[in-house]
């Protein structure tokens, strides 16, 4: 053969290769106008799904978390026991207290009533010695006078001796009620000191005894946060228990119930394969449809059902009418005089 068969040979291929690219090159730019009519498309299909009603369970609320009821006590605070404890013990020896005071009182009372008794007695003792002496200085000085020694030295004297024996007598009855009173100040001073003693003694078993009810208070409220703590375990736990069955139970329902969904949606697509849309569907479809018809008939015609083929769109958004749609275009299309065969 000679050297010009083999070079209109190559000249053919290349002729074809041409060709090919030029082709993709055509579908490719088909394939970029498409997105001229994706918004609409898009546009059809969510207007077709908002007339569709989610029948979907709400699984969270059909298998809600259960949560059981804790245990709460009411726990006291640092300063509610010291009050409660402080209370408690104020109103224990607050009768103890009045016991002593009473006690020490009425003693008090005896004791000043004895001072007065003292000093009404003086009263009266020193009353009586003046009273019996001007009666016995009178009398002298009667017997005197019928003896007629009224000026006489013995006279004077035995005026001065009556007056020194009264002196005497008031002298003793002062002593004696000194003695007296200063006997029932010692007994006041001894009695307020043992009211003083029992007091404080009082105030000492009183302080451990309010000492000793807090820490008992402090004691069942550590007991409560333990009890307290024990039982809300327990309950997390019978509550972890019961989620844990819940969450399987949830689980179980779900992957059954999109089992059945696939199930159903595969006899769906299997009737609507056969027998079509119907309904807004039907409609929906047929709009898309006629949206893509419109752009595809636009493109020549040996291009279009290689550009709709190309297309990873088209297939989503036409369903059932992309065979259709692929039908018409490659009816469209002349084999005979197809350029790039």
């Amino acid at each position: 053969m000679s050297n010009g068969y083999w070079q209109d040979i190559k000249d053919l291929f290349k002729s074809k290769q041409r060709l090919k690219e030029e082709e993709a090159q055509a579908v490719g730019e088909a394939v970029k106008k498409e997105k001229s009519i994706l918004e609409r498309l898009k546009a059809l299909e969510e207007e077709y799904k908002a007339t569709i009603k989610d029948t979907t369970p709400a699984f969270d609320e059909l298998f809600a978390p259960v949560v059981l009821d804790r245990v709460s006590y009411e726990k006291a605070s640092d300063d509610e026991i010291r009050k409660t404890a402080s209370d408690a013990v104020e109103a224990k020896y607050a009768g103890k207290l009045s016991d002593i005071d009473a006690e020490a009182f009425d003693k008090a009372v005896d004791l000043s009533a004895q001072r007065e008794q003292a000093a009404a007695k003086k009263t009266a003792t020193l009353f009586e010695v003046e009273q019996l002496y001007e009666a016995l200085k009178e009398k002298t000085k009667d017997d005197k006078i019928k003896r007629g020694v009224q000026r006489s030295t013995i006279f004077e004297g035995a005026m001065a001796a009556i007056d020194g024996e009264k002196q005497n007598e008031k002298a003793s009855a002062e002593n004696n009620y000194a003695a007296t009173v200063e006997s029932i100040d010692g007994k006041l001073d001894v009695l307020e000191t043992q009211r003083q003693n029992a007091l404080k003694q009082l105030d000492l078993k009183r302080a451990v005894e309010l000492t000793e009810t807090i820490t008992s208070l402090e004691k069942e409220r550590e007991k409560a946060v333990r009890d307290e703590a024990t039982k809300n375990n327990a309950i997390e736990k019978q509550e972890a228990e019961l989620n844990a069955k819940l969450q399987k139970q949830k689980e179980e329902f779900i992957s059954d119930y999109y089992a059945d969904k696939r199930e159903a949606q595969s006899q769906q697509a299997a009737y609507e394969s056969k027998y079509g849309y119907s309904g807004e569907k039907q409609q929906s479809y047929a709009d898309r449809y006629n949206v893509a018809l419109e752009f595809y008939l636009t493109l020549d015609p040996d291009i279009a059902p290689k550009a709709l083929a190309a297309s990873g769109n088209m297939r989503h958004y036409l369903g059932n009418y992309y065979d259709t749609l692929m039908g018409v275009l490659e009816e469209r299309a002349s084999p005979k005089q197809n350029k790039y065969i």
